[in-house]
């Protein structure tokens, strides 16, 4: 069976403002948040 996960509104925000956070710190590196977040979420 396949599932589809869902994101609620306040959780995607508060994606961005880490994602924001992390590339404040060090340019790229809030890509390399958002990849790694991609990778966790699929093994759910």
């Amino acid at each position: 069976m396949i599932y589809e996960l869902e994101i609620k509104e306040e959780t995607d925000e508060e994606i961005i403002d880490a994602y924001l956070y992390y590339e404040r710190k060090q340019v790229g590196l809030g890509e390399k948040f958002l990849l790694q977040l991609e990778i966790y979420f699929k093994k759910i």
